[in-house]
């Protein structure tokens, strides 16, 4: 089994040629149009970065894998009010020195953030299958890198292509492949670049799958590791359960355990006072927890929301002291905050019919199913009893929109989650949501 989701496709012959131009013309284009450029109140700041501020709820979208068109403009005219541009990678030229590359069409890109200047345009590094930065270069290096191609890269309002960028990098299908681990080099490479771009006024987000960010992790096993080639339990006694014989461990066994609460409790946290903005956290994972409440507990979908929201805004701790690296380690135990303002819950889209991507409740289940937000007990729900507690989250997130624009209902997560958090809503006519004990 194998995750059904964002997928990296490396950079065509093309990329590859213009991203080594990029930064060889990058100093010089940066200073030209840091000077020759009007601002407007979102204009560059001394020294470049932005001064982009995000909206007060997020509707964060991928595009999908290297799509730039008309889509993502019918999106927005949705409800869309955060791209995230899938995907950018980092790596080192022949000559060592750090590049930036992106899959889709850069003009494409430019002429899209310029027609919708209000939106926020963040690029995503990562993508399942993708390449990890190479750690012969420091953080530090990559964010020059990415900072001077940013910059000099300029939309029609004079603004930076990108008001910032997210974090997405993940695991592979190839269980051999070294990206199943994240090396310490490689967090910190995201910490420190983190902490440069949130210096310089951009906006850095986190897209965490559920497991790498798990106020659910194990209670019999360590908290934390670093490896991406692990597995829920209580996922497996139930395959176990259902296939007898036939079960062989692991059934899946690609989740991580809070690899990235590493970035979280060493980098400055999460929140309008943090390091990072948000967490756009995947409860959408191939059988993640949120899929177990819903398939196998038989909870509700705005139930199982409501769960995953509550684990998240409680808080949760987790224990480094049993990682291989001593500076790791050294954290010990730390408790990892994601406060409302921070949190953003991620579903999945279908091109399909939504009626029919629906949870199942026996063998097989889903790896993954989509939602339908304003339909009674789904997202609306949710959210409107969170909001009756004021702890709504800062909003959702969905990959991607080349597939929800293929579906039966095209652009139903644009518009039905615009719809949850849109601030005219009253939630005091939503039915509350009550839930069984936690798992």
């Amino acid at each position: 089994p194998r995750h059904q989701r964002r997928r990296y496709a490396p950079p065509g012959p093309e990329q590859e040629g213009m991203r080594a131009q990029f930064l060889r013309l990058a100093g010089l284009l940066a200073a030209l149009a840091s000077v020759s450029l009007p601002t407007d109140g979102h204009g560059p700041v001394e020294g470049g970065g932005s001064t982009r501020s995000l909206p007060e709820k997020l509707v964060v979208a991928y595009p999908g894998n290297a799509v730039c068109d008309e889509r993502v403009s019918e999106a927005i005219s949705r409800g869309v009010n955060v791209v995230a541009w899938s995907f950018g990678a980092l790596a080192l030229l022949e000559d060592g020195a750090p590049a930036v590359s992106l899959q889709p069409d850069i003009e494409c890109v430019l002429r899209v953030a310029s027609q919708h200047s209000d939106v926020v345009h963040l690029v995503s590094f990562g993508g399942w299958d993708a390449p990890h930065p190479d750690p012969a270069c420091d953080g530090a290096s990559y964010y020059r890198a990415w900072k001077e191609w940013n910059e000099s890269n300029r939309r029609a309002d004079g603004q930076p292509l990108f008001d910032g960028f997210d974090w997405d990098l993940e695991g592979n299908d190839d269980k051999s492949s070294p990206y199943n681990e994240f090396s310490v080099e490689v967090l910190d490479i995201m910490g420190v670049m983190s902490t440069l771009a949130k210096q310089d006024g951009y906006i850095v987000s986190l897209a965490p799958p559920e497991s790498y960010l798990d106020p659910r992790a194990p209670a019999a096993e360590a908290s934390f590791s670093r490896s991406l080639l692990l597995t829920y339990p209580k996922w497996e006694r139930e395959w176990k359960k259902d296939l007898g014989a036939n079960y062989t461990e692991p059934y899946f066994g690609y989740h991580g355990r809070n690899c990235w609460a590493y970035l979280v409790a060493a980098y400055g946290g999460l929140g309008p006072e943090g390091t990072f903005d948000f967490a756009s956290v995947q409860i959408y994972e191939s059988y993640s927890h949120f899929a177990y409440d819903v398939q196998v507990s038989n909870l509700t979908i705005s139930e199982g929301i409501l769960r995953a929201a509550e684990h998240y805004l409680e808080g949760f701790v987790v224990d480094f002291s049993t990682d291989t690296s001593p500076k790791v380690a050294a954290l010990g135990k730390q408790r990892i905050s994601v406060p409302a303002e921070a949190l953003v819950l991620g579903f999945i889209a279908t091109s399909g019919d939504p009626h029919e991507d629906a949870p199942a409740h026996a063998y097989p289940y889903k790896k993954t199913f989509t939602v339908m937000p304003t339909e009674p007990d789904s997202v609306q729900r949710a959210y409107g009893d969170l909001a009756g507690k004021g702890r709504a989250p800062r909003g959702f997130m969905f990959w991607c929109i080349s597939e929800e624009a293929g579906s039966t209902i095209p652009y139903y997560l644009s518009e039905g989650l615009a719809a949850v958090v849109r601030p005219s809503a009253t939630w005091a006519s939503v039915d509350k949501v009550h839930i069984s004990p936690k798992l």
